[in-house]
């Protein structure tokens, strides 16, 4: 029997399709896709795009052409299902491959996938190491756990795909953080920014976004921690503003 697909809100203006038994997005995929959109770019590509939210979040912005790619077959589908739905076809392009092939293949779809051809590259890609913990199977499988790509991969395409001063957003687990410097800084990516996510008050960091910037000389900022609640227990105001107004949006 086939899954039954659900249509999920995603802004005030977007739609989204996902399958409820797959790999569903989080809050990190939408506070991804704010912490890249506070500097201007012009060309994106979203590594280890899952169903397309990063691409669907991105085309609020004024982007003339907005990039996906995505391993899974039935993954980048939704997303072609959502990008058809918002009325985003010839903004938003998804493409179906391997990332690890990116700089190899130029036919078919990865022919848009130029050396330097890119100002920003954003990635959500999978939080731990294959082989630490329990593994699911399927599509959260893929998504949470290195089977398929790693850091060094994901950190290698972004490399190939940027221009010089180009940046290279992702967030990921915080205990990452050394691993994430050193896989960039392999490709030439520097590390400029470093904004911890922590869930409360009290509570530690829990994930990091970082942004690199292809070609840049040494240099971290460390920005003021992103809190996900307050001490009383309620969405974040910072939260409540990523999200933009449509409020009932913020379920994390």
């Amino acid at each position: 029997m086939k899954s039954k697909l659900r249509l999920d809100r995603l802004t005030d203006r977007l739609f989204i399709y996902q399958n409820p038994e797959g790999f569903c997005f989080g809050t990190d995929a939408v506070l991804l896709a704010w912490f890249c959109r506070r500097k201007k770019a012009s060309r994106p590509v979203d590594l280890c795009s899952g169903n397309g939210v990063i691409p669907l979040l991105l085309s609020e912005g004024s982007y003339p052409a907005i990039y996906g790619v995505e391993l899974l077959s039935g993954q980048a589908a939704l997303a072609d299902q959502s990008i058809a739905y918002n009325r985003l076809s010839g903004r938003v392009f998804m493409i179906q491959g391997d990332l690890r092939e990116i700089g190899t293949r130029f036919d078919g779809g990865f022919s848009p996938l130029t050396s330097g051809g890119f100002d920003l590259v954003t990635a959500n890609p999978p939080y731990s190491p294959s082989g630490q913990g329990e593994e699911a199977s399927g599509s959260r499988g893929v998504a949470r756990c290195e089977k398929t790509c790693t850091l060094e991969d994901v950190s290698r395409a972004a490399g190939f795909l940027l221009g010089h001063g180009g940046r290279f957003c992702l967030i990921n687990r915080a205990d990452r953080t050394a691993e994430i410097f050193a896989a960039m800084r392999a490709c030439l990516i520097e590390p400029k920014v470093l904004l911890p996510v922590i869930s409360k008050p009290g509570r530690g960091v829990s994930l990091v976004l970082v942004e690199g910037k292809k070609g840049a000389r040494p240099g971290l900022v460390f920005e003021e921690p992103l809190f996900l609640y307050g001490a009383d227990g309620s969405v974040s105001e910072t939260v409540r503003q990523i999200y933009g107004n449509w409020r009932e949006n913020v379920v994390l």
